[in-house]
């Protein structure tokens, strides 16, 4: 059967990258390319408008990986079915689910790689791509941050600062609150706050110091006045990141802490399932493409008729993904069972197919 399974997974893998290349084409061609060559006609460098690309790429290319899988088995089954090659397996005693048995290791490694994909190098590109952004049209420092921080869900810190510079570790117009049994201690406002290294701690510049005491409250000013914010300046980096650039563990750390302040993580937590649900989107149509590819003859198992199948298959199953994700996202449907609920449609319907198919 050793020889069965090779014949049948090269089937599948000129098929799976030729999905890759025309469903990332696709994708790309809906809003990518006009914003890169608006970017070149406003005058950016091509060698960036090209760097730029690249970092796009791996955000499109990972959503392609089920779409491909797709693609692959129903032009894999479909030339087989046309070719009358599955008859053949029949009449040699192979059933239609142990032909599927190659089909299925494949959609596992592709789900393998999905998930590598999207943790490893999909967040990279992203925040790559967005510092890139940044540069190019000459964004100013970041905006205006918040961070509250939490010890058992108690509130001990809280800073507020108009502007994070990231390159000089420095934030401007800056205001720090320490609170003790939930009641402020004491405040610190200043122009500017740099981190020194060798304290490991926030140096504030001309800062004005206000100490919540019994007898009432006493004001300083100085010069330079150190302390312990709980955030270096990489950290501070790393809570501006959006969920979307974010990896599992990350996004799971960000959903906590919005907890903790009180806000709302619906969309976020279903964000956090579909980075699960994704790589198994594989897995599921896997199942439901070889069904599909089976025909009766050698009609209608052309590249166009599967790629345009292919094409109606996903549209419903992400159209399905957006409905649900936004019911999850407000709160009416559970998040997990939002993120999941296509999956599971979708194999229920390639289970049924697979057992009415001929074997």
């Amino acid at each position: 059967m050793k020889l069965l399974d090779r014949y049948i997974s090269r089937e599948l893998i000129w098929p799976f990258l030729v999905g890759v290349a025309a469903f990332t084409a696709i994708l790309m061609g809906t809003n990518m390319l006009f914003q890169l060559a608006k970017m070149a006609a406003n005058g950016v460098p091509v060698a960036t408008v090209i760097r730029l690309f690249m970092l796009g790429l791996p955000a499109l290319v990972v959503l392609t990986f089920p779409m491909a899988m797709l693609f692959s088995s129903l032009m894999a089954f479909a030339r087989l079915s046309g070719e009358s090659e599955l008859i053949a397996m029949y009449a040699s005693g192979i059933n239609l689910y142990r032909i599927m048995i190659p089909i299925f290791l494949l959609s596992f490694g592709v789900a393998a790689l999905t998930w590598g994909f999207n943790e490893e190098v999909v967040p990279w590109s992203s925040r790559s791509a967005a510092d890139l952004k940044n540069v190019i049209n000459q964004a100013p420092a970041q905006s205006r941050i918040t961070l509250p921080q939490f010890v058992e869900n108690k509130l001990v810190r809280l800073v507020v600062a108009n502007e994070f510079d990231p390159a000089k570790g420095m934030l401007k117009g800056v205001f720090f609150i320490s609170f003790k049994e939930g009641v402020p201690a004491f405040d610190v406002s200043a122009p500017e706050a740099t981190f020194d290294e060798e304290k490991g701690e926030w140096a504030f510049r001309n800062s004005t110091i206000r100490v919540a005491r019994p007898e009432g409250t006493v004001v300083n000013k100085t010069r330079v006045a150190y302390y312990n914010i709980g955030k270096k300046p990489e950290e501070i980096q790393r809570s501006k990141i959006k969920p979307e650039q974010m990896t599992y563990v990350e996004l799971t750390e960000y959903i906590r802490e919005r907890r903790r302040q009180g806000l709302p993580t619906g969309e976020n937590e279903v964000d956090l399932q579909r980075k699960v649900a994704l790589p198994f989107t594989s897995l599921v149509f896997a199942a439901i493409g070889a069904p599909l590819g089976i025909r009766p003859s050698r009609r209608a198992s052309g590249f166009g008729v599967g790629l345009g199948l292919s094409i109606i298959v996903i549209f419903i199953f992400y159209v399905l993904t957006s409905y649900l994700s936004v019911l999850g996202g407000q709160g009416i449907l559970d998040p997990a069972l939002a993120a999941w609920l296509p999956n599971l449609i979708t194999l229920a319907l390639g289970i049924v197919l697979l057992i009415r198919a001929p074997k």
